[in-house]
């Protein structure tokens, strides 16, 4: 498999994580609420899918030979909107059914923001190794993300 494959099958989880949690949010809620809902949730995970779409495009044009502070250049400022939208999505009042899986998800992100803030300070870095991590970690989130949905009688997959 060529480098510029792997690259892109790896930023696929990302943008697929995005996604997965918009609609697990959006389907819990219910009523009138779930308007209310609908837009917080959305006002809050805008800029991590903004710097999802960005990390996905830095990350694909990162070489093999990149260096440890080549990849945190690129890492830190999701590792930061992910950080900064997961505590806005644990202060809101979500509804009883919806809570649970809020904080199940951002436990998982939390892997994920690891991954990325660590991940790059290891030695020897590689390339390769932080994004298999990466990969890794965040199919474990999308997982969860599928049970979750799962337990919402939202179609999965």
């Amino acid at each position: 498999m060529s480098t510029r494959s792997t690259r892109r099958m790896m930023a696929k989880p990302l943008r697929a994580l995005s996604l997965a949690v918009a609609v697990v949010a959006l389907a819990a809620c219910s009523g009138s609420s779930k308007h209310v809902y609908r837009d917080q949730f959305q006002k809050i995970i805008a800029p991590a899918n903004a710097a999802v779409a960005t990390f996905d495009t830095q990350e694909n044009a990162l070489r093999s030979s990149a260096t440890g502070p080549d990849a945190a250049r690129i890492a830190d400022p999701l590792a930061t909107a992910i950080n900064h939208a997961d505590r806005k999505l644990l202060r809101v009042s979500w509804p009883a059914n919806v809570l649970p899986d809020i904080k199940t998800f951002v436990a998982a992100a939390s892997v994920v923001v690891v991954d990325l803030e660590n991940g790059v300070t290891q030695r020897p870095f590689t390339v390769n190794a932080w994004r298999n991590q990466l990969s890794q970690d965040e199919r474990t989130l999308l997982g969860r993300a599928s049970v979750v949905r799962a337990d919402l009688g939202l179609r999965t997959g």
